[in-house]
């Protein structure tokens, strides 16, 4: 074979210089989720319940009970095999994290296929400039999972001829009912989509196929529920219980979700603008499609989603986490954004002025650096990463400088109780020995104290302290029940009876049902009304 001469006039063809910007942008995308990588402490949470069942204790916290204290069954799950693999639990999940965040974008650059200089200013820009975006693209936490389902979903409704009739519904409530057992709440941005379109499928000949299709896809929600109320004796999370049966009003939930949506325009400014445009356009498209009398369009069904989810947000008090439960909504919002924006893609004029704009943009986004504000402020919302900073994040990551060597880690290391009351669970429970038992306070890990209202009248959202019941400490060392309140002892009996008895006992199946039907709530209610001052809220 003839060699060519270093000055060949052969013609050499390189990339054209859109795909080099986007390529660049991809790069520089990469290296801000890694300079913003951490983990939260919260996630050690679940991250303990991974490390039991890999060891053969289940799907447990404190080894001798059976309570889901995670929100996210498809994200541990998912972390089961590389933990098997690795067991070591911090950069595990950041690869697992950043695996999910990679997908996510290059299936939403597929998605529309829009011009380099367009997904540049309209897509990568966002996201580089949103901190609820770039903070929640690891953590340890169920987000990444979610924005990778959430556009796949997206990817599976636009692409329609793609799919017959049946497969295309079955995977529309395949990847739903995923996204579900991921974490359930997110079911909302999907359901409007997954209502339209069987109500619509229903009216065509063969009725019955839709329903078939759907409720096939839904199978690994109804499965995860069936497993929930066998294993653990309840279809909703431990946590549900804890932060919303906490006997706050429903007033002060709204009033608290109002302040964390305050804290997003303070904080993200990015993310609102995007998110309240996606919003309007949304309302003016119903509105549109309702007066013409149109099909419902993609977007439509989508945006209702959206704005079902921000209201659910509202609901339940936010977090206090920010920009947690807004890093979602937001890349759904730039999806939608660049979805209705599609028609101009091609018009040179934009091309010029996007590229133009994306660069000097993402030029003042780089310097100067945002400052860090880690303190807990009034409202009770805090940036999460920022306060763990120093031992969480992957750049101060070292032998000396890590999750294990924080202050909660190392007092885990030294306990040697059986039983210890605390308040903070997340590190002190997952380098603990297994053979402790904790008493979480907030209730998010302790079945009882989850059902209990809380017992103060200052509280921060996300963190309802209860009040511990007398001899309930003597009852969870020994299961001696003779020092609890007679009523208290009752509910407490069947609800112990239910996590900590055998599987398949007939009795405890018969409890599950008996308890899930309020047949119990009565020993509980009687409890508060003798013990008024341990629930100052209630004004009994």
């Amino acid at each position: 074979m003839k060699k060519l001469s270093p000055h060949s006039n052969q013609t050499q063809t390189f990339p054209p210089f859109d795909t080099i910007l986007l390529a660049g942008f991809l790069g520089i995308l990469l290296y801000v989720i890694l300079i913003n990588a951490w983990v939260t402490e919260d996630a050690y949470i679940s991250f303990r319940t991974l490390d039991n069942f890999i060891n053969g204790y289940g799907l447990t916290w404190n080894v001798e009970q059976r309570v889901q204290v995670f929100t996210h069954p498809l994200w541990l799950f998912l972390h089961v095999p590389f933990y098997w693999i690795t067991h070591e639990v911090y950069f595990t999940t950041l690869l697992i994290s950043i695996l999910c965040d990679i997908g996510a974008i290059m299936i939403a650059i597929q998605l529309f296929r829009a011009p380099p200089s367009f997904t540049l200013a309209l897509f990568l820009i966002p996201l580089l400039l949103s901190k609820a975006f770039m903070e929640y693209t690891t953590s340890g936490l169920e987000t990444p999972l979610t924005f990778f389902l959430l556009v796949l979903f997206y990817w599976i409704l636009v692409n329609r001829d793609r799919f017959s009739n049946f497969s295309w519904l079955f995977a529309l409530s395949f990847i739903a009912a995923l996204a579900a057992v991921n974490r359930l709440d997110t079911l909302l941005f999907y359901l409007p989509a997954l209502i339209i379109n069987f109500i619509s499928y229903s009216r065509q000949p063969r009725h019955w196929q839709p329903l078939l299709a759907m409720t096939l896809g839904a199978l690994p929600l109804i499965f995860w529920e069936l497993f929930s109320i066998f294993y653990y004796g309840f279809f909703f999370p431990n946590t549900a219980y804890a932060k919303l049966a906490t006997g706050l009003s429903s007033r002060e939930y709204l009033l608290q979700g109002i302040i964390y949506a305050i804290d997003l325009i303070k904080r993200d400014p990015v993310a609102t603008v995007f998110i309240l445009s996606a919003i309007i356009a949304t309302l003016f498209t119903l509105y549109q499609t309702y007066r013409q009398r149109q099909a419902i369009a993609v977007q439509l069904v989508m945006g209702i989603g959206l704005i079902f989810y921000c209201l659910y947000i509202v609901r339940v008090g936010g977090d206090f986490m920010t920009g947690r439960f807004w890093a979602a909504p937001f890349f759904l919002a730039v999806l939608l954004i660049n979805d209705w924006l599609r028609p101009y893609q091609r018009q040179p004029e934009w091309r010029n002025y996007l590229t133009g704009a994306g660069l000097l943009i993402t030029f003042l986004m780089i310097f100067p650096k945002a400052t860090i504000d880690s303190k807990i402020t009034a409202t009770g919302i805090a940036d999460e990463r920022g306060y763990y900073l120093a031992t969480h994040s992957l750049l101060n990551y070292n032998r000396y400088n890590n999750p294990a060597t924080h202050d909660w880690a190392l007092a885990a290391t030294k306990i040697r109780q059986t039983c210890v009351v605390t308040a903070s669970i997340g590190m002190l429970g997952y380098y603990a020995p297994k053979s402790t038992t904790f008493i979480d306070l907030w209730g998010i890990t302790d079945p009882l104290l989850a059902r209990l209202p809380i017992g103060y009248t200052s509280w921060r959202i996300g963190h309802f302290q209860r009040v511990l019941p007398n001899g309930y400490e003597e009852a969870c060392l020994t299961g001696k029940l003779d020092q609890l309140s007679p009523p208290l002892a009752n509910y407490y009996q069947a609800l112990h009876y239910i996590i900590a008895g055998p599987l398949f006992d007939w009795q405890r199946l018969k409890l599950i049902i008996a308890f899930n039907l309020g047949q119990y709530d009565g020993y509980l209610q009687e409890y508060i009304k003798q013990h008024p001052q341990d629930f100052p809220l209630l004004n009994l």
